[in-house]
């Protein structure tokens, strides 16, 4: 099958002085949701409340391997399946994720009168869709 290339604005956000969070606006259950993008996250992650508010039917099961952080070696997280994830023009029909809790993201993000975050893009998506991130045109480039 051929893929096709997509490209996508991104979103920069001033946490402070110097230092940067980059989005991705997408669309999942009929609702705009915001993705940080982060290539040093492992998986891809979605706001474990968020998620089961929006998709109360969905399988979730435990995630039974260590959970790696910078900041913490250990915490709890899920692991589900998300379907229909649109990013940009392009479909996403399934993807296996995390669920973690972003409250402490969301609480840093309200402060700043910056928009919440419903998920982490991450490293398992850049590699599956041979993604990359093009400073100059400030775009995320995939295939699917």
């Amino acid at each position: 099958m051929n893929k096709k290339r997509h490209s996508v604005k991104l979103h920069l956000y001033e946490l402070e002085q110097h230092s940067f969070h980059i989005a991705v606006k997408g669309r999942w259950k009929n609702r705009t949701i915001h993705l940080i993008v982060d290539t040093g996250a492992s998986r891809t992650c979605f706001d474990h409340d968020f998620f089961t508010q929006h998709d109360s039917d969905a399988s979730i099961v435990e995630n039974e391997a260590d959970n790696v952080s910078i900041t913490s070696s250990s915490f709890e997280t899920n692991i589900t399946t998300l379907t229909d994830l649109k990013i940009g023009k392009a479909l996403i029909p399934e993807m296996q994720l995390v669920l973690l809790d972003m409250s402490h993201v969301n609480q840093a993000y309200k402060s700043l009168k910056l928009p919440s975050m419903q998920g982490i893009l991450g490293s398992d998506f850049f590699v599956q869709h041979q993604a990359t991130i093009n400073f100059k045109t400030f775009k995320l480039n995939f295939w699917l």
